[in-house]
């Protein structure tokens, strides 16, 4: 088999997995939708699709015949009828005449055939299974391969009903009838009764019930009560886990429809096809991301977790959640329960059923805790705390200190959401009473509520004075209660102090940088000298930043780290903050900031992801975006090009911060690059109202209204910027712009005088722009566009138009005309020009628009 065909037939057993996942999801789904990124393999998808379909045929009774079906596998076991199947494999209940007892057969699906990853896959479920001996995980006794080679494995027949189909039935119960429904247990004896009742293997019905099989389970459910049983089995599960986990083995993928309660009471664990062993050569960090995501930890969902233990304690967690809850603990379609899971709690047990026992309770936040090492050390540690519940003795789980329950209630509040972590941990640490740190935390989460809404770049950088008096005042307030609620915080005060002095408040800065200097270490007391001086002179122009000593602390290098970023000193922002950052979230989100320009300037895309990782991160620790996160996650996507990806954090910024002048002109970029010019317009005059001497705004408004058409409209917005300055050229490059796309809008329509005049004036302009020193390769090509429509040069002119087209390859003008003057015979020029847009517009169609 060739490289290709393997990636192929990998790439076609992935969406036909991931179609399964959607169908037991209930979430609707077309071929056509699964198949967008790779539409070539839609017909081999919905064929695979379509064998399924028979195969649920055969196991429902429905129309067709199953060729295998009446077959002996292994010179020894007769097949007698579908009873399940999944992305993997069809399993059929057979009969072992040797031993005289029911088994069943997994056979490795007909699409699946051949293909090397898949048998491997097939293959290693079946020896990790042969090596764990336990009551709840489900046995494997043999295995071969059929006449044509296709593989099978023998199992246990387990006799029952999957945990997903109980659940199910749970939740119809308690929508209709409340929770008293669980009250009677009745209905779910009669799920699993129904279930050994429908098995053919074991006879009729009336047999069924009289081997005694269901009274085990009835005996349970009379004993146990439904929370007791939900223990009995969760228990059983970590006890499975433990033994899988002794034996080097991680499932990865627990969820209800991967564990089975059979009629005699017992929960297993089935399915372990995407498992694997310790010491396996693909059990990297980028094979986590397998699982199901209403069931996997925040790590995995990243692909960041390491394979082990703490991956499927989360899961059992949330499993026994789904028992509890009688919901999964995040809902929605998949991308909601992505989203959801990085940035969201679930809800609170006591929240959705407060007769959940409090215990239970414990001992589901103890295995789902967001931090892996705040979890259960092992699986044996978490059955041992549900064999405690179980014989009435206290959980470990749930031993918590008047600290922790206040936090908790903190939490439970509306201004939770913004809850810093580190500031809890540090009160920890300095064995604050806990009613003092309660209202002390409660302060603090409200100032911090205050700071994720700030602009994100307030008193950074060349971020000017804010000249709308009204917002000043506003802004001014709320940095006031922002500090008042957190006086001994130094990034809130230095951001304050900044703020009073860029806009004349000269005593107002000196006063708080003599605080910080009373709080925090030699570096805040020079400054606070410096500070001082200049209010004393009444002259702002005064003030001396050189020979200040070095930061000493946490507090000094807060300091010292925000006054580099005011000096645009961001590699020495990033060395001072980041230290600081390990136990404040307000300096972290600083340290992102400096990161991020960093990586700009070093157009490095592997550090921009780590950066948007990051600050999901901090978004986690909060339990809420802030803009500062938004506004790193925003232009990473921007910077990567990923403009799709860019538009869902730029907009929630917009609503913490509607006046952040940076965001709305991000955003305006990306609207242009997917086409929306209509709210890339509306975003960008707003930037303009905040910013009217804006050259960026003005330059990206000044293309967008000429890629609409409206070339007068265009040239105003870009002669809005100034000639003068460092920045002049952005006043040529604009209006070049907007004339280039007025010829060539009319050459588009035959008017070819009119047209050369405009690509004059054009040519005017770019050349002006590289005389002022923007001399760069897009310039270039823009000069040898206006050159080939004065030259009447079609051919020449479409080389140019791919060139250009391959760094904005949504162009619509220059796509029509392109197409239009397309010459019947290319150059060798010409052809590579071709050939480096359509790789361009590959690359930019497969982005989620």
């Amino acid at each position: 088999m060739t490289e290709r065909s393997a990636q192929s037939r990998a790439r076609v057993e992935a969406l036909v997995e991931k179609a399964l996942q959607l169908q037991e999801d209930g979430v609707p789904f077309s071929i056509d939708e699964l198949c967008a990124d790779a539409p070539e393999y839609a017909k081999f998808v919905a064929a695979a699709l379509g064998a399924q379909h028979e195969i649920d045929a055969w196991a429902s009774g429905g129309r067709g015949s199953d060729p295998l079906d009446g077959r002996v596998l292994g010179g020894r076991y007769r097949l007698e009828g579908v009873i399940g199947a999944g992305a993997m494999g069809a399993v059929y209940r057979a009969y072992d005449p040797q031993l005289k007892r029911a088994v069943a057969v997994k056979v490795l699906q007909p699409h699946l055939f051949g293909a090397d990853d898949a048998e491997r896959r097939f293959l290693r479920e079946t020896e990790i299974l042969a090596t764990l001996d336990h009551p709840h995980v489900v046995a494997v006794f043999d295995r071969g391969a059929t006449g044509d080679g296709r593989l099978f494995s023998v199992m246990e027949l387990v006799r029952g009903a999957p945990l997903s189909t109980i659940l199910d039935a749970l939740a119809e119960r308690v929508t209709a009838h409340g929770w008293d429904a669980l009250s009677k247990l009745d209905w779910l004896e009669e799920i699993v009764r129904r279930g050994v009742a429908e098995d053919p293997a074991l006879g009729s019905p009336r047999r069924s019930a009289a081997s005694g099989e269901t009274t085990a389970l009835a005996v349970g459910l009379v004993d146990d009560g439904y929370y007791r049983l939900c223990a009995r089995w969760a228990a059983q599960l970590a006890e499975g886990l433990a033994a899988a986990h002794a034996a080097g083995v991680y499932h990865r993928d627990v969820k209800p429809s991967n564990v089975f309660i059979h009629v005699d009471g017992r929960a297993l664990l089935l399915d372990f096809g995407v498992a694997a062993r310790r010491d396996d050569a693909t059990l990297t960090r980028g094979d986590t991301t397998l699982g199901t995501p209403k069931y996997m930890p925040p790590e995995q969902a990243r692909g960041r977790g390491e394979p082990g233990p703490k991956l499927d304690l989360y899961s059992l967690g949330a499993t026994l959640y789904h028992m509890l809850a009688a919901r999964a603990p995040y809902e929605g379609e998949v991308a909601a329960v992505l989203t959801a899971l990085q940035r969201e709690e679930p809800p609170r047990l006591d929240k959705l059923h407060p007769a959940v026992p409090v215990d239970l309770q414990a001992v589901v936040e103890c295995a789902m805790a967001r931090e892996p090492n705040r979890r259960y050390a092992d699986a044996a540690a978490m059955a041992a705390d549900l064999r405690a519940f179980l014989e009435h003795r206290p959980v470990q789980a749930r031993r918590r200190g008047p600290m922790a329950r206040a936090v908790a209630r903190l939490r439970r509040s509306r201004v939770a959401h913004v809850v810093s972590l580190a500031v809890v941990l540090t009160a920890v640490s300095l064995g604050v009473p806990a009613w003092i740190e309660a209202r002390s935390a409660t302060r603090r989460v409200a100032a911090a509520e205050i700071w994720r809404s700030l602009p994100p770049t307030l008193t950074l950088g060349e971020q000017p004075v804010v000249t709308d008096a009204g917002r000043r005042d506003a802004l001014g307030a709320r940095l006031d209660r922002m500090v008042e609620l957190a006086p001994e915080r130094p990034l809130p005060r230095s951001i304050r102090a900044a703020f009073r002095f860029d806009h004349g408040d000269l005593g107002g800065a000196a006063a708080d940088y003599a605080e910080l200097a009373r709080r925090a270490g030699p570096f805040a007391a020079a400054l606070a000298q410096r500070y001082e001086e200049v209010a004393v002179s009444g002259s702002a122009n005064a003030l001396r930043l050189d020979a200040l000593p070095e930061p000493a602390g946490d507090a000094d290098l807060i300091v010292a780290g925000h006054l580099a970023l005011r000096q645009l000193a961001y590699d020495r922002a990033v060395d001072l903050l980041e230290p600081a950052s390990r136990g404040d979230l307000m300096a972290r989100e600083l340290w992102l900031l400096a990161e991020l320009v960093d990586a700009l300037a070093r157009r490095d895309t592997s550090e921009l992801q780590a950066l948007y990782d990051q600050a999901l991160l901090v978004e986690g620790a909060y339990a809420a975006p802030s803009t500062r996160t938004r506004h790193v996650m925003g232009t990473a996507m921007v910077a990567q090009r990923r403009f799709a990806e860019a538009v869902e954090p730029l907009e929630g910024l917009i609503e913490l911060a509607p006046d952040s002048y940076p965001t709305l002109v991000n955003l305006g970029t990306a609207y242009r690059r997917l086409g929306d010019l209509g709210a890339a317009c509306e975003v960008l005059e707003r930037a303009l109202q905040l910013r009217p001497d804006s050259t960026k705004a003005a330059t990206t408004l000044a293309k967008v209204l000429a890629t609409r058409g409206e070339y007068d409209a265009a040239l105003r917005a870009a002669q809005r910027i100034p000639e003068a300055g460092p920045d002049g050229w952005r006043c040529r490059e604009a209006q070049g712009y907007v004339e280039m796309m007025r010829s060539v809008a009319l050459l588009a329509r035959e008017q070819d005088t009119v047209a050369v005049d405009a690509a004059t004036t054009s040519l005017e302009h770019f050349k002006a722009a590289i005389a002022l020193g923007y001399d760069t390769r897009v310039m270039r090509m823009n000069v040898a566009a206006c050159q080939s429509l004065i030259d009447g040069d079609h051919g020449r002119l479409c080389v140019t138009l791919c060139e250009l087209l391959a760094d904005d390859p949504f162009n619509a003008v220059h796509l029509q005309n392109l197409a239009r003057r397309l010459p019947a015979q290319l150059s060798a020029d010409g052809f590579r020009s071709l050939r480096r847009f359509l790789a361009a517009l590959a690359r930019a169609v497969e982005e989620p628009r």
